[in-house]
């Protein structure tokens, strides 16, 4: 074990791995023990590690049945061996996406002449915490059950997260800014009539394409148009004043703008923004001099979602479970392999030939029907 703890392969694992793996460990069948316990003296043996997030975490975690998590929770608490993305160096608690992101702001802002494969190796110091399962998940697992309810909510809002973004009721989002800012802004009667058809359309579409697990596609719709009209109801004014507002509020100046892109490219850079507002909060960073330095096409886990995200196939069902499938995504430039589903793999290969660049970032991406494959598929690279 000593002569490859220097250099471990870090091995991210797809949450169904996880739960597979954990819960053939602890199977009433002599088989499936056996195939675990295989899969855990191959990464011994291998010098690999698990790499997990908090991501990992919230999907064990996130379910009714207290019982089945607190084993999920002991199984993760006795691993001799496990790595995990690091909050902080000084006491290594589990992070996510947004401490990737904040070790990469912080290398850009620091470096604002890097490139992204630059920043990409300023962000790893430091990123990835090695230890027990107990430094990992502190002395008593079962602390963590605090917090079923709040994975539970956030799984929650990824299913509504995913069904917002994945429709276009409003039907702008590939219009220039040029266009839409020169577009007549309804009003009265008009306007009323076109969000009634907006919320009734958004409703059908949650009903026909939304995660099952939805509650209430009316209330969801109902609160969504209530935001829209809100927001419109304070910015009173043309359509270009209405515009301008809406991207304002995620920290997009004009000067950040070219009215050539499409409402959907300047979302996706409010959206960018939005995440470097929420990581460098309270660290003395001056935003005007963050959007200097820092530069979404810089950010490797920016340019990780970015481009996958355009080529994921569409599903008769849109699951929240896809917007952790993209957190974890985010892995494919620090882990040694990161094993994916069908759909993100597929979008991977295809963005890997779109942008040249992301392909030299990102170390191996594969695909595995079960964690009991893994052993072939990396021996094999």
């Amino acid at each position: 074990m000593d002569s490859f703890l220097f250099e471990p392969r870090y091995i991210a694992l797809d949450s169904s791995h996880l739960s597979q793996w954990i819960r053939d460990s602890l199977s009433p069948s002599v088989e499936e023990r056996k195939a675990a316990k295989t899969f855990e003296k191959w990464l011994e043996r291998n010098g690999c590690l698990p790499l997990l997030t908090l991501h990992h975490i919230s999907e064990l975690c996130a379910y009714d049945d207290t019982q089945m998590v607190a084993q999920r929770l002991r199984f993760l608490h006795r691993q001799k061996l496990i790595a995990w993305i690091s909050q902080n160096d000084s006491q290594p608690s589990i992070g996510g996406v947004t401490t990737i992101l904040a070790s990469e702001v912080q290398a850009a802002f620091q470096s604002p002449d890097a490139d992204v494969g630059t920043v990409l190796r300023l962000a790893a110091k430091g990123l990835i915490a090695v230890g027990t399962g107990e430094d990992l998940l502190g002395p008593d697992p079962h602390d963590w059950l605090d917090l079923i309810p709040v994975f539970a909510t956030q799984n929650e809002r990824a299913r509504e997260i995913v069904a917002l973004t994945h429709t276009d009721v409003i039907g702008t989002s590939k219009l220039t800014l040029r266009k839409l800012m020169n577009s007549s802004r309804k009003t009265g009667d008009k306007l009323e009539v076109s969000l009634e058809i907006m919320q009734g359309t958004f409703v059908q579409e949650i009903k026909a394409s939304g995660d099952r697990r939805i509650d209430d596609p009316e209330i969801l719709a109902q609160e969504f148009m209530a935001a829209v009209r809100a927001f419109g109801d304070a910015n009173p004014g043309d359509a270009k004043s209405l515009v301008l507002a809406g991207l304002a509020e995620q920290g997009i100046e004009p000067s950040d703008l070219h009215l050539d892109m499409t409402v959907d490219e300047a979302l996706e850079l409010g959206v960018f923004f939005s995440r470097v507002r929420t990581v460098t909060q309270g660290k003395g960073m001056l935003w005007q001099e963050l959007k200097k330095r820092v530069r979404k096409s810089n950010i490797p886990s920016a340019v990780v979602v970015g481009d996958v995200a355009k080529f994921l196939p569409t599903t008769v069902e849109r699951k929240g479970s896809e917007l952790n499938d993209m957190l974890l995504a985010t892995l494919a430039p620090y882990a040694d392999v990161t094993f994916v589903d069908k759909r993100m793999h597929h979008a991977f290969r295809q963005a890997f030939r779109k942008n040249k660049s992301l392909e030299e970032i990102c170390n191996r991406v594969e695909r595995a029907s079960s964690y009991r494959d893994i052993p072939q598929i990396v021996d094999s690279l």
